[in-house]
């Protein structure tokens, strides 16, 4: 029996052993498992480390999520010259006409048409002085020589001699309306509207032909062409309007204004004296700067 027994137990004791250590290997790979269940990947420590890196370099990626784009800033506008707003402060430096002048501004010398108004000629080449041209012209002259004016844009600006278009302001007052109701202009050449003015012009217009006044005086002479000199007769050589030719003699002197006559003592001048000029004789009688 012992025999028997001593050539068991060698085997069964290798059992035994070799079940304790399957036991005890089962037990040291569960926490093994679930620590590689429980720990963060290491691979996906890596992209942390590399963002704090990039931050402490200041080079962060971009954010996966959107950022909702700024308003957008409305600056200021620029300050912008009168010209580009419409107006220009300028001088006068010559009456032409009733409703031509030569004016200086920014450092440049122009020459001005006056918008939407029409007076009758006094230089136009090849054509009569026509009625009311010389009071047109010596109202203007009496008005605006010498003066600091404001010209205001409106549509279009050259016309097609190069003149700048434009109303003339003199303090409030709009100088096209002031020739237009004294008679001495009609509305005209309304070529590009609407006109900030026109209607104004128009109201203007329709006064002085409803008191007959100035160029609505004398039937017929005012048309939508123009004016008819032949229509005036013996009452525009009545009204003084139709004034004689120039004296060529007088143009080797040439006063801008009465205040000038004056200051050189010439004061009045009388039709063919030196520097005489239909312009400075606002009644036409013949005696200027009276």
């Amino acid at each position: 029996m012992v025999h028997r027994w001593q050539k068991r137990c060698p085997a069964l004791v290798s059992a035994l052993l070799a079940l304790f250590v399957s036991i005890g290997l089962i037990g040291c790979g569960a926490p093994a498992a679930e620590q590689s269940a429980t720990a963060p990947p290491t691979a996906a420590a890596a992209p942390s480390v590399t963002q704090s890196t990039d931050k402490a370099a200041g080079n962060s990626a971009p954010p996966t999520s959107p950022i909702p784009a700024a308003a957008p800033t409305v600056s200021a506008p620029s300050p912008q010259s009168g010209a580009a707003q419409g107006w220009i402060a300028a001088h006068i430096t010559r009456v032409v006409d009733g409703d031509t002048m030569e004016v200086s501004y920014n450092g440049k010398q122009d020459t001005i048409r006056l918008l939407l108004i029409d007076t009758p000629e006094t230089h136009k080449p090849n054509t009569p002085v026509e009625p009311f041209g010389p009071e047109a012209s010596a109202y203007a002259e009496q008005v605006l020589a010498g003066r600091d004016v404001k010209l205001e844009l409106d549509g279009p600006q050259r016309d097609k001699y190069g003149r700048l278009l434009c109303y003339l302001w003199v303090g409030d007052q709009l100088f096209n309306k002031m020739q237009i109701e004294k008679g001495y202009a009609r509305v005209a050449y309304v070529y590009d509207p609407p006109y900030k003015h026109y209607d104004e012009l128009v109201a203007a217009e329709q006064k002085a032909k409803s008191a007959g006044i100035g160029i609505w005086s004398i039937p017929g002479y005012v048309t939508d062409e123009g004016y008819h000199p032949a229509a005036a007769g013996s009452k525009g050589t009545a009204a003084g309007s139709t004034a004689p030719a120039p004296n060529h003699n007088s143009s080797s002197v040439y006063y801008r204004n009465c205040a000038q006559v004056r200051a050189a003592g010439k004061a009045p001048l009388h039709r063919g004296d030196p520097g005489y000029r239909p312009q400075l004789d606002g009644d036409g009688d013949g005696i200027a700067c009276e």
